[in-house]
């Protein structure tokens, strides 16, 4: 869609911003945009900040009914709908295009199975391992068209917080994300 390395770093700053609140983040040092800009070239377009972190954690649910949740010591956090998004054989780097993938399954299902969308969050929390698919997630959830994440984030960037406020309320990734 020819966008600038601009929305790159927008995403790479802003969980480095928000991993910097997070005493369990990896790396929560700032990153300025000078800093980003003058990283190592990893792969062009990205640079060693635009690619997640090799770093080994585990995450756990425990599922129970609602009715069940309501007898425990901790509040619950009830789930509306969730959903995985395969296409096919896991060969990504077969896929046809960007037109279809994924992000699209995952997408479609959870519109099928929820009258809840973007208009309804206070929180999002999209997959950026690689910045680059960072946009694609904020595309394809329908916050702007294709294409339009560039212009997307830098309308929903809050300089002195330096990190994304979708609608300025909307926080993204407040943990730091797969990249802090």
């Amino acid at each position: 869609h020819g966008a600038t390395k601009d929305p790159f770093a927008r995403v790479a700053i802003n969980s480095r911003t928000n991993a910097a609140a997070n005493p369990l983040a990896a790396i929560t040092a700032p990153l300025s945009f000078g800093a980003y800009d003058a990283a190592r070239m990893i792969r062009e377009p990205l640079n060693m900040y635009d690619m997640d972190l090799p770093v080994d954690g585990a995450d756990a649910f425990v599922l129970t009914t609602a009715e069940r949740a309501r007898e425990l010591r901790h509040h619950p956090v009830l789930i509306h709908a969730a959903s995985t998004g395969i296409v096919g054989k896991n060969d990504e780097d077969q896929l046809d295009g960007l037109h279809r993938h994924g992000q699209h399954v995952v997408v479609d299902q959870l519109k099928r199975h929820t009258d809840i969308w973007i208009d309804d969050i206070d929180l999002f929390y999209p997959y950026e391992g690689f910045t680059i698919i960072t946009l694609a997630w904020f595309e394809n959830c329908g916050f702007c068209p294709p294409g339009g994440a560039e212009s997307f984030l830098r309308e929903h960037w809050n300089d002195d917080a330096q990190r994304i406020e979708i609608h300025g309320r909307i926080p993204v990734n407040t943990h730091g994300g797969s990249l802090s």
